[in-house]
Formats: structure tokens, sequence, C-alpha cells
């Protein structure tokens, strides 16, 4: 194969072989799962962080905050682990859609400076860790968790049962 064909095929952003479309799917999901755990387990374990946790939902105004704060710490540990492995992708990405919505309603949305006009507040929006969390779940809601999932190998299993 010769460079101009390769630089073609790149520029033209035909799927190759070589690396099955699922990957990327498969990257976002397992780096935001993990990030979600990570940060869940973090929030009920560390004492600063438990506590930073319970300031933030407070201050935020949710309701009961010392009940709210260990679990929604709890569902990111255990559906960022779920999502992290592939395992009730749709399921575990709902639920991370839904925090990280909340999170951006009541906590990212206030941290964009007022008086900016349409493309200097959308682009703070955009710049949220929130909204970028909010659009990767959202993917994983209408995809799935793909062929590089468990979900995929349990459907595999069941298909070659029935």
């Amino acid at each position: 194969m010769n460079i101009f064909h390769t630089l073609r095929r790149i520029a033209l952003v035909q799927p190759s072989s070589a690396y099955p479309a699922s990957w990327p799917i498969a990257l976002m999901r397992i780096a935001t799962g993990v990030f979600f755990s990570a940060s869940g387990f973090n929030k009920l374990v560390l004492p600063g962080n438990r506590a930073a946790m319970l300031q933030t939902i407070t201050e935020a105004q949710v309701p009961c905050p010392e009940l709210m704060a260990p679990f929604v710490a709890g569902c990111e540990c255990l559906f960022g682990l779920l999502l992290a492995l592939g395992l009730g992708t749709r399921p575990a990405a709902l639920v991370l859609f839904a925090i990280s919505g909340v999170a951006l309603a009541t906590v990212g949305l206030h941290q964009i400076p007022a008086g900016l006009g349409p493309i200097g507040w959308t682009s703070w929006l955009l710049y949220l860790p929130e909204s970028l969390y909010l659009l990767i779940t959202l993917m994983l809601l209408v995809r799935g968790g793909e062929s590089l999932s468990l979900d995929a190998v349990w459907a595999r299993r069941l298909a070659r049962r029935a």
C-alpha cells in the first residue's frame, strides 16, 4: 500500500478492519466508567471528599443532603463500575446521565459567568465536564455496550442457547 492510498483512506475516514469501530466507544465507556467509579468510591471512603460532597449537595439545595450525598456517591461507584465492565451498559448510562444532568443543573450552570453572549455562554457550557459526561452517557444509552462489552458476551451466550 502506498502512502497516497493510506493518506486518502485516513482523510476519507474509511473504517479499517484492523481497527474495529467499537474500540473508541469501548475506550470512552471504560474511561467514563472508571472515572465515575473512582470518584464515587473516593466520595464514600475519603473523609475530605465525603465532606466536600455533602457541602456541594447542601449548597445545591438537594433535599435530604445527609442521605443523598452517600447515595449519589454509591450510585457513581456502582454504576461507574458496571459501565466500565460493559455490564448493564444502558441502565448504568441512564443513572450516570441523570447524575450528570442534576450536577450540571444544580452546580455546573452556576459556574458560568453572568452577562455572556450566546457564543460565550455556549463555550462555557461545553467546557464543563458535566456536559461531556452527559454526551458520552447519552451515546451509550443509544448504542449500548456494543461488541466489546460484557453485555455482548452475555447476548452471544443467550443466542447460542436459543
